[in-house]
């Protein structure tokens, strides 16, 4: 069975499902004039760990690493201008589309993803959590499928839409959104597991938790609010508008809660 393979410099193309259940393939080496990887090129490669895209690379389609379980690291060339590795996260930029996760994703919360492709996350054997953020749109059909240690999704916008074709998830996963959104009547039409998100004042991100984070994304989001939404009021310092001096008080109630409280 094929364990290592360095693709020759000549191969400009990579077509669908090439090496397709290639389970015992550990490391690819892509050639450097690599212009384009098909549909399912490496799914099934369950023994993959690491992957390079080179400079050079294109087009990549969805599904391409699917069911790749012991993912832990996508990393693109950084003179590569088509697609980026922010987060772990296999991202083309024009699109806004993530194409592939890892064990290791966190899928960034910047305005760069606006779509979670097709299987992007399908079959990954340890990641536990998957923070979708607001900016995120839609997400396409099996994207957290078959993960068996994946125990939550949590969905911060309350407009992204789901597929309606295809689950988006696996009935070991809960997924997290808010109450009376789009995302809930999706998740309720179609019986998936969920629960409501029970958002703190303070927890701009949506994630559960108050932390330095959050400071950081209210920050962005007063410079960026269309990047950067945000659903909760955040006039903590009380002076009547919103603006950097919020974001610099939410991160002082984070080390110094009692001297800075928040209600």
């Amino acid at each position: 069975s094929l364990e290592s393979i360095k693709i020759p410099n000549n191969v400009t193309s990579i077509l669908y499902g090439a090496f397709d259940g290639c389970s015992a393939l550990t490391e690819v080496k892509l050639p450097n004039k690599l212009q384009s990887i098909g549909p399912n090129a490496f799914r099934s490669c369950k023994s993959i760990k690491s992957i390079t895209i080179p400079e050079n690379v294109k087009t990549i389609e969805e599904s391409v690493f699917k069911d790749c379980s012991n993912l832990d690291s996508i990393s693109v060339d950084k003179n590569n201008k088509n697609f980026v590795d922010t987060g772990n996260c296999l991202i083309d930029v024009k699109e806004k589309n993530l194409i592939s996760g890892c064990n290791n994703s966190v899928i960034p919360a910047d305005g760069s993803v606006e779509h979670i492709g097709s299987g992007a996350f399908f079959g990954l054997d340890y990641i536990k959590t998957i923070t979708v953020p607001a900016s995120v749109k839609s997400i396409d059909m099996f994207s957290f499928c078959e993960c068996k240690s994946l125990e939550k999704v949590l969905i911060l916008s309350k407009d992204t839409l789901i597929s309606t074709v295809a689950p988006i998830a696996s009935d070991n996963t809960i997924i997290y959104c808010y109450e009376e959104s789009k995302v809930e009547q999706l998740l309720s039409e179609f019986q998936y597991q969920y629960k409501y998100i029970e958002q703190q004042s303070g927890d701009i991100n949506g994630d559960g938790v108050i932390s330095d984070q959050d400071a950081i994304y209210l920050l962005f989001s007063y410079y960026f609010p269309d990047k950067y939404p945000v659903d909760q009021p955040c006039d903590f310092n009380k002076d009547g508008e919103v603006t950097d001096q919020d974001a610099i008080y939410l991160l002082f109630h984070y080390y110094f809660p009692d001297k800075y409280p928040i209600e």
